[in-house]
């Protein structure tokens, strides 16, 4: 998030172009889109994995 927000602000601060600052925000959303089904899919795999004794 601080990445995206650093980003964002040096596209339209800095460089001054709010066209520029449009794909940070975009990836942040599939980022945490795509994290928390990755963890959904492992927490589901571990769940159902046989424990060895």
């Amino acid at each position: 998030m601080h990445n995206a927000t650093l980003a964002i602000y040096v596209a339209v601060e800095v460089l001054d172009s709010t066209r520029i600052s449009v794909p940070a925000p975009v990836y942040s959303i599939f980022m945490f889109a795509f994290a928390t089904i990755w963890g959904l899919v492992l927490t589901r795999r571990l769940v159902r994995a046989p424990q060895a004794v």
